[in-house]
């Protein structure tokens, strides 16, 4: 301490803590703890506001300035008055303490014990109840609705009553008051010494003070509270009914903590006092407390001083109130409040950070324009990324929307940006709260756009962010900075945001050590940008790796973003995996009609989108998108030829992807040419002429992305360009490349806007451009034959590179699938005229003439794929680049490919079934066409199903189909051909699809109810049909049997868009005489975002007259609207004679966020309507509730008689994504004293995920071993949320693993302790003995699951055993576990091969062993040595694999290699062996199950 007098705050202001006290009694002793009073003798003034009728003492009590308020009456509407005035005149109070006297419950339960409550002993609030009581004593007492529990307190407070609840801060607290009290009896002996244990009377509750003898009265009796005011002594009454209770004889006080029971009147009636007890769990009475808790925080601290019955004793109320002022500044003095003035400095820090994103255009997008385009108009498209795998999603991975990530492969359904912490339902029944979210974003489709998205949403309120955050902080990881010593929370802040305030470096102190506070943590998003980006860059034991990897991994509130490649980095569990996707068509049309101002040119550009398939596919790249916005040239306004150039430059073939690249690059060559200053006439010069200005700069970028094709390198640092800088420089290109500036060119970007431009990361515009200038690059040399150098951008000697020629360059890597568009764009660009090529003195290239004719020979050439499914994929891709305008030669070379895929697809078909290759959108369409009309080579049902999956089909194709229709075919057919032409519905196909609509009419009128169903079912899935087709719906409703109608009735609610004209024929379906229309209609109806007026006005009229099943489907259609006419006639219908009705009402009211709408469902919750169960039902099924529907909740948790209610009240709290205190608090309460083990487990359940929950994580472990099953299984599920258990809680679970009766338990904490980042050598030995002991299959399969990320020589021979379990889910789990070992010993290896060796004794199947396998290079070292059995057994799974994976295997020079994914294995490199390898594969069933001949 410095010694220095403490002094006054300056103002009202400086005060937070509020006492009031009813009796001049309880505020005399209050009045005897201040530290310090400031008087006005002193001149000290604070004054108060002119309206303020309260009269108050200021000063210091245990450091903290306190405002005594004194009442002017006694009760709660007194102490209500006093604290508003309060509460106005003083607007910094945080917590209101009501001290002063009370009556107490003799004895309570407390966690299954005993504890008895002494007169002098002090009371600390949890909770009030509030009473009203007519009259006082034992004649009536009527309980008000509604209980809070510590709700409004300040989070310090409700965490010093948590700290109560233990032994030993009870006993320092106590130690204290004592302290406290016998200062207050140094003051005043008199008054306040101990009364003594002989005056602690209480009678049996059943006793009553009163005249015991017949008609005996006198003066003090009150007839009508049912008791006399004389003392017990003068009374008589009777020692015989006394209860003896040990007491200790110092009458040291104790302390109790629980609920309070508040009236405006004294409670004078035992036998009350304990029912009350019992039922609500009170512990204490007094009569202010409800008066002040909706004030203002409030803490009770109360002592006893009656036991709240008739034997009121009053000589104890000067030694309990001295008590209760002793408890008062014993709790003072271990509160601590936050620091205002480090609130005010991150309130400005946040401010700063606002205006930081807000300044310097760094939310807005830069397009390749120059012009910034607002975050408004741009899109960002999220789709959960699913772990799951199934044929059919990973067939999709070939095409090429999936390789441009147009569409993910693997993923769940789309996101909206605004859902992110929308709560989820788990497939195990549980709530997930997302908070750490990570987000794979490539290139080009719009990763940095992301990043600026989220701020600008958070700024702008549209993350459903105010209840969860109060500040979001985006830290772009590129612009961070190594520091010689540790990396600090302060660096991370200072590198990431640079503030324009004077005391920026104040403020960054202030906000680093706010990191270090679990409360801010709670409130703040962090969005770490691009962990690519740096994840090369440290490595494990470098401080910034060691800080980023911590951080990242305890940070509770995170969105981690990233594009693929970046591994390395330890970054924890995540609750949502997203990657970004493509915009959607109707974006692109949104986006053109925003950026391109000239309507007819939008118009010109549609039209052009429409007619070419490939442009549908490659626009939804936001990045190529926009370059095809730069690329058209402005209206026409002249008759100029370069206008005219232009005009037929963008327009002209686009069939190809090569030529769209081609188009987009002259355009921007353009723009390059006038910001490089080498010519501000670039506009008027030919193509050649610009390259030629261009050419340094377009070597250096072909180089450049050839360079990093080859190395698997997507974002270049400056060694990797100075690297190649250097070779170009040694090579035959000696001019100057370092001055050369990389982000004035238009194709590459750099994301380091505050770095050294010299020592920042570059990436290509998409992945795309940099495969597309690396072909560019590989056809020069091929035409020239040139020799291709292949660096290593991975070393710095200059000697580690490899030299090639294009054609062993070809043979090499044709089947690499990461190289699958690069060989695309070298097919396309093999077709152009050749560049003229510029040469050094003495150096003679001669142009060698190669054409396409030569490039597919060479394709066409060895090696090839044995397997043939990638050949044929690869020969059909570069095909699709084949310009349709080609020579007849070209011609003829196209129709022998293509006749090869034919031959190709009828083998496919008599092998397997279904047309794999066929459903890829690069596969010929007029070979499909060529199916529908020859008949007799495959069966057209497999045809049409391949064409159905693809989109947009030929008119030529589509008239094909139509034949298809006639009745000459079997009804499946004919409706699936149908079904293609409705797909394919556009205006130059209106024809196809009126002629298909009538007859779909015509087949919806057949006699045969099942046919018509059939015809009915034949339209599912589909979400756009024709307006005609869903005219002809409506129509069929209203004739067709239930059973179809409900089937028409489904299909219409999936439609994506009902025109004016369907809306309307359904409103006039509202008065169709039979009722199952009007019901369907409704459905439809209901389903709709927006009805006109004339629709629910007619719904209405249907909810108030119509029949009782009708009145109900007219409530559920109303769900979706909001206008007032519609609530106001929901809310009518609360009132419906029919239960069913009243609770469909209610459904639709659920979701609505009007006062009026909110007010009627609290009445419900609070009366004793029939359908209160519904109501809590239907507000469970709602994402968010608003505050008033959730303080409504509340009391129904703690108190709520009907058991259902309370359980779907409990559930509609957990989905919450953010609870009130209140509300926290009351589920706590029920973890800790319900009886209910449903209700403690359902309460744990909710609380799970609320970050606001301040319930201890030792808490919950300690209830793992409770008696209750459901209640261990919800704690070990809890536990499973924390990202880092402590060793005791670990220890828990363990024991839960291995002693838990109940399977479901053990499997929960399996789980609970897999997600946790590291496991002790004890949790392995557990899993491990669960694997090998456990009886139950769902517990050895988690167990096997969560050894998985072990990689001990113990786990490894634990997994292999259960490959052999009975149960095939562990033998999955197994596969899977051991797919997840980065390495596998040569020994494991070996055991492996074994079993594929012993085949028939396996319970587990081959494919699930070669699935392993097939990812550890060592096994293919193993081959050539293995029996020919196991490289038979290898080969069959290939080949069954093939069509749907990228697999392919070929004997190249003697050696044999296998691509599997992105991955090149070296099965055998003895020629002879390999041809034994091969004849063993080609002269068994292998061969005959070959699907694809090479």
């Amino acid at each position: 301490m410095s010694g220095e007098p403490p002094k006054p705050p300056r103002t009202r202001e400086g005060f937070r803590i509020g006492v009031i006290c009813a009796l001049y009694l309880e505020a005399g002793m209050v009045e005897m703890v201040f530290d310090k009073i400031w008087r006005k003798k002193d001149g000290v003034v604070f004054g108060k506001l002119p309206t303020d009728q309260n009269t108050y003492t200021v000063g210091l009590i245990a450091g903290h300035n306190v405002v005594l308020a004194y009442c002017h009456d006694l009760g709660a509407n007194a102490a209500s008055q006093v604290a508003d005035s309060l509460k106005h005149s003083f607007p910094k109070i945080e917590i209101v303490f009501i001290v002063g006297i009370c009556g107490a419950v003799p004895t309570y339960s407390r966690h299954g014990r005993t504890e008895d409550i002494m007169l002098g002993d002090c009371i600390f609030s949890t909770g009030v109840v509030q009473f009203d009581l007519g009259e006082n004593g034992p004649k009536g007492l009527r309980k008000a609705d509604g209980l809070d529990a510590l709700g409004k307190a300040n989070i310090h407070i409700r965490g010093l009553m948590n700290k109560l609840q233990t032994p030993m801060n009870r006993r320092d607290l106590t130690d204290d008051l004592q302290i406290h009290l016998q200062a207050i009896q140094s003051i005043d002996t008199e008054s306040t010494s101990y009364p003594g244990a002989q005056h602690d009377r209480l009678y049996n509750s059943e006793y009553v003070h009163i005249h015991h003898q017949p008609n005996q009265s006198c003066e003090m009796c009150e007839p009508k509270l049912g008791i006399c005011r004389l003392s017990c002594r003068d009374l008589g009454c009777d020692d015989q009914y006394l209860e003896h209770r040990a007491r200790s004889p110092s009458g040291s006080p104790r302390i109790h903590v629980g609920y309070f029971g508040s009236s405006n009147s004294v409670l004078k009636n035992g036998k009350e006092r304990d029912s009350l007890a019992r039922t609500d769990n009170i512990i204490a009475f007094e009569m202010e407390g409800s008066g002040v808790w909706e004030v203002r925080s409030t803490v009770i601290i109360k002592a006893a001083c009656d036991y709240a019955d008739s034997h009121i004793n009053k000589a104890w109320q000067s030694y309990a109130a001295a008590v209760a002022a002793a408890g008062l500044k014993a709790f003072l003095q271990d509160l601590e409040l936050p620091d205002t003035r480090i609130k005010q400095d991150v309130n400005r820090a946040d401010a700063a950070i606002r205006d930081y994103y807000l300044s310097s255009g760094r939310l807005k997008i830069e397009r390749l324009s120059k012009e910034l385009l607002d975050l408004d108009e741009c899109y960002i498209n999220l789709a959960l990324v699913n772990q799951a795998y199934t044929k059919e999603q990973k067939q999709s991975l070939f095409s090429l929307e999936s390789r441009l990530k147009l569409e993910a492969s693997d993923v769940g359904r789309k996101i909206a940006l605004h859902e992110l912490f929308i709560n989820r339902k788990l497939p195990n029944g549980s709530i997930l709260h997302p908070r750490r979210i990570f987000i794979e974003g490539r290139a080009g489709i719009g990763k940095t756009t992301l990043c600026k998205k989220i701020v600008h949403e958070f700024l702008n309120h549209r993350l459903e962010n105010d209840k969860l955050f109060d500040r979001l902080l985006w830290l772009p990881l590129r612009s961070l900075k190594s520091k010689p010593v540790k990396y600090q929370w302060q660096s991370l802040f200072e590198d990431a945001f640079t503030l324009q305030v004077e005391d920026s470096g104040e403020l960054a102190k202030v906000m680093s050590k706010q990191f270090y506070n679990k409360e801010f943590l709670r409130r703040t998003l962090f969005l770490f940008d691009g962990l690519d980006e740096v994840s090369h860059k440290w490595i494990r034991g470098d401080p910034m790796y060691e800080f980023l990897s911590t951080i990242i991994c305890d940070i509770p509130n995170i969105i981690l973003t990233s594009r693929p490649r970046s591994d390395g980095f330890n970054i924890g569990k995540f609750d949502l995996e997203l990657e970004t996707l493509g915009f959607t068509p109707n974006q692109v049309n949104i986006y053109l009609e925003n950026c391109v101002k000239d309507q007819q040119t939008v118009a010109n550009m549609k039209k052009l989108i429409t007619q070419k398939p490939l442009l549908q596919g490659l626009l939804r790249i936001p990045i190529q998108l926009d370059a095809f916005c730069c690329i058209w040239p402005d209206r026409v306004t002249s008759d100029t030829d370069y206008e005219k150039l232009a005009s037929m430059s963008v327009t002209d073939d686009l069939s190809t992807m090569t030529n769209l690249y081609q188009s987009i690059t002259s355009k921007l060559y353009i723009k390059d040419v006038e910001r490089l200053e080498k010519t501000n006439l670039a506009r008027k010069l030919i193509d050649t002429r610009i390259r030629e200005l261009l050419r340094r700069e377009l070597l250096l970028l072909e180089e450049l992305a050839f360079q990093g094709l080859v190395n698997s390198i997507i974002t270049f640092t400056p060694e990797h360009r100075d690297l190649v800088e250097s070779y170009l420089l040694d090579s035959d290109h000696p001019e100057d490349y370092n001055s050369f500036d990389l982000e004035r060119l238009s194709f590459l970007r750099t994301s380091d806007i505050k770095q050294d431009k010299s020592k920042s990361n570059y990436h290509f515009l998409h992945l795309t451009f940099q495969e597309f200038f690396a072909a560019k690059h590989f056809v020069r040399h091929w035409r020239y034959n040139t020799d291709l150098t292949c660096l290593s951008l991975e070393y710095t000697i200059n000697d580690n590179r490899e030299i090639m020629s294009p054609h062993r360059f070809l043979q090499t890597h044709k089947y690499s699938p990461e190289l699958n568009i690069f060989w695309r764009f070298v097919t396309g660009l093999v077709q152009t005229r050749p560049e003229r090529q510029k040469v050094s003195d003495g150096q003679k290239l001669l142009n060698t003439g190669k054409t396409i004719l030569d490039l597919f020979h060479e394709l066409n050439g060895q090696p090839r794929d044995l397997l043939g499914a990638a050949h044929h994929r690869l020969m059909m891709y570069c095909l699709s680049e084949v310009m349709l305008n080609s020579t007849r030669e070209i011609q003829d070379m196209r129709a022998r490919e293509e006749d090869l895929l034919r031959q190709c697809t009828i083998t496919e078909s008599k092998l397997k079934p279904g047309i794999a290759l066929g459903k890829e959108a690069e596969f010929p369409e007029n070979v499909l066409c060529y199916f529908l009309q020859n008949k007799d080579d495959l069966s057209y049902w497999a045809i049409l199903k391949v064409l159905e999956s693809r989109l947009p089909l030929s008119i030529k194709t589509l008239c094909a189909v139509s034949n298809y229709m006639s009745d000459g075919f079997e009804i499946k057919t004919r409706l699936l051909a149908i079904k293609v032409i409705f797909k394919n519905s556009r205006p130059d196909s209106q024809k196809l699809t009126a002629r298909a609509a009538s007859s779909f009419s015509k087949m919806l009128s057949n006699g045969d109810a099942n046919v018509r169903r059939s015809v009915i079912q034949s339209l599912a899935g589909l979400s756009s049909l024709p307006g005609e087709v869903v005219d002809i719906l409506i129509t069929a409703l209203k004739n067709q049997d239930g059973l179809s109608q409900r089937d028409i009735a489904q299909i219409l609610k999936k439609q994506s868009h009902l025109s004016a004209k369907a809306i309307n024929a359904l409103t006039v379906a509202l008065k169709d005489e039979k009722p199952k229309v009007r019901r369907f209609a409704m459905e439809v109806l209901g389903r709709q975002p927006f009805l006109p007026v004339k629709s629910t006005s007619a719904i209405i009229t249907v909810l108030k007259n119509d029949s009782d099943d009708v009145r109900g489907d007219a409530a559920d259609a109303l769900r979706g609207q909001s206008s007032i006419e519609v609530i106001s006639a929901l809310i009518t219908a609360l009132k419906d004679e029919k239960d069913e009705v009243k609770a469909r009402a209610v459904y639709a009211l659920a979701g609505k966020s009007s006062i009026e709408a909110i007010s009627a469902l609290i009445t419900i919750l609070k009366g004793e309507s029939t359908i209160r169960q519904e109501t809590v039902y239907a507000l469970s099924e709602q994402p968010y509730l608003h505050s008033e529907i959730i303080n409504a909740l509340v009391p129904v948790v703690i108190k709520d008689r009907d058991v259902t209610v309370r359980s779907l009240a409990i559930t509609a709290l957990g989905k919450q994504p953010f609870l009130p205190e209140e509300a926290t608090s009351a589920l706590i309460t029920v973890i800790l004293e319900d009886e209910d083990g449903y209700m403690r487990g359902s309460a744990i359940e909710a609380l799970t995920g609320q970050s606001s929950a301040e319930i201890s994580t030792a808490m919950i472990a300690g209830l793992v071993k409770d008696e209750d099953s459901y209640v261990r299984a919800c704690v070990v599920r809890a536990l499973k949320r924390q990202s880092l258990l402590s060793a005791e809680v670990v220890g828990t679970l363990i024991t839960a693993v291995t002693e838990d009766e109940r399977p479901g338990v053990r499997t929960e904490a399996i789980k609970a302790l897999a997600e946790q980042p590291a496991l002790s050598e004890e949790a392995v030995m557990a899993l491990i003995a669960a694997v090998h002991e456990d009886k139950d299959h769902d517990v050895r399969s988690s167990a096997v699951e969560a050894l998985g990320g072990q990689s001990s020589t113990e786990v490894v021979d634990t997994l292999i055993t259960a490959l052999k379990d009975e149960q095939l889910n562990v033998q999955v789990a197994a596969v899977i576990a051991l797919q997840r070992q980065s390495s596998l010993s040569r020994e494991i290896i070996s055991t492996l091969i074994a079993m594929l060796e012993r085949q028939s004794y396996l319970a587990v199947e081959t494919d699930h062993v070669l699935a392993i396998l097939s990812h550890h290079n060592l096994f293919y070292t193993t081959i050539p040595s293995s029996e020919d059995r196991v490289w038979q057994q290898l080969w069959l799974y290939w080949v069954g694999a093939s069509p749907y994976k990228s697999i392919c295997c070929y004997e190249f020079e003697g050696h044999l290699y296998a691509w599997l994914d992105a991955a090149l294995y070296r099965i055998c490199s003895d020629p002879s062996r390999t041809q034994e390898l091969l004849g063993a594969v080609s002269s068994n069933e292998a061969q005959q199950l070959q699907v694809f001949g090479a």
